[in-house]
């Protein structure tokens, strides 16, 4: 039996941690990792010879625990037996995430039904990836419904399995071009860890194929002569930007600008930072003194970003006060001004 089939068949992912070896065991080697003990004690555990049946915990005294069924013997327990474990379901996204080089971020969206991140093939292309651990066709539904409802398209829609997909599950999934896909399907299993299937890959390349147009230039086509001073940034989204210097005037993406990890093409850390400058105006000042060493070095690798970008001469970024300061002016994506620039 599939693992992901335990994500369906438990009511919110918690059992006693006997319940979990019988019934689950060889299931546990792949996400026996994820369970968590509670404060909960179990009051009967599922019998292993009887559809439906159960043992009745019964404390005699201290340490004296067993459990009473008309049709087993009585069996002698511990209280490790019989303590709740509650499978860590962010722990677990977070991982699943990972494998399938999602930029990260986990929010619970009702019970059973999870956002776990967003897949970026290119830049300004996002789709967001929804998991839904509910063994109903109808609650499936409903979740499907829920995300369509609120406008969302491009989304991918992750099952544990295909059992309980319906064709009005997939119709709907269809009408709003988006994916549904099951975890049995884009993630192995192994005892260490995940990986990322080969549907999953060949998913990426048929269904959401990386850009192939021709490379943008690697620098900005900067006037000859022309200083910081003259360069003026604002944001357009979080991934884009318009650059003017002069009469030189585009619209880039933290791609174009060589701000994209070499991982996974999501904004790279000097993109953040000049985004953090962009939300003061040009200043950007560390909240924790902890971590204003790591931030000094984040600065400095985005000012030599931005001269191997412009190819000025010149720092862009100088020291004031307890922060620095940008020498172009930067504004913000809500920035407004009397003379909107449009694209």
């Amino acid at each position: 039996m599939s693992a992901w089939r335990v994500l369906e068949d438990i009511s919110g992912l918690a059992l006693a941690a006997m319940d979990w070896r019988r019934s689950y065991g060889l299931n546990l080697a792949a996400l026996g990792r994820y369970l968590r003990p509670t404060n909960d004690l179990a009051k009967s555990l599922d019998c292993p010879a009887t559809t439906g049946g159960l043992h009745t915990v019964v404390h005699h005294w201290p340490g004296d625990i067993v459990g009473v069924c008309d049709h087993c013997p009585t069996e002698k327990l511990s209280e490790a037996d019989i303590v709740i474990q509650r499978l860590d379901v962010q722990s677990l996204c977070k991982d699943i995430a990972t494998t399938l080089g999602l930029s990260p971020g986990f929010e619970s969206q009702a019970l059973g039904h999870y956002f776990i991140g967003e897949l970026v093939p290119n830049p300004g292309t996002r789709h967001g990836v929804y998991l839904c651990c509910r063994g109903d066709p109808e609650q499936l539904e409903s979740a499907a419904l829920h995300l369509t409802s609120t406008g969302k398209r491009g989304f991918i829609l992750l099952t544990p399995t295909g059992r309980y997909w319906t064709a009005r599950l997939r119709s709907s999934i269809e009408t709003a071009t988006s994916y549904l896909m099951s975890l049995e399907e884009v993630v192995d299993l192994a005892d260490k860890g995940f990986s990322a299937s080969a549907g999953w890959r060949s998913f990426l390349d048929i269904r959401v194929p990386r850009t192939t147009t021709k490379a943008p230039p690697t620098t900005f086509p900067t006037p000859h002569g022309a200083r910081w001073n003259e360069l003026t940034i604002r944001f357009l989204t979080g991934d884009t930007a318009s650059v003017t210097i002069r009469d030189a005037r585009l619209r880039v993406s933290y791609t174009d600008m060589g701000m994209a990890r070499s991982d996974n093409a999501n904004r790279s850390v000097q993109w953040e930072m000049l985004e953090k400058f962009a939300k003061g105006n040009g200043y950007y000042e560390p909240q924790y003194q902890a971590y204003k060493e790591r931030e000094k070095q984040q600065v400095s690798r985005l000012g030599r970003a931005l001269k191997a970008y412009f190819k000025i001469d010149g720092e862009p970024i100088v020291r004031d006060g307890r922060g620095w300061r940008t020498v172009f002016v930067i504004r913000p994506e809500d920035w407004t001004e009397s003379s909107k620039e449009r694209w």
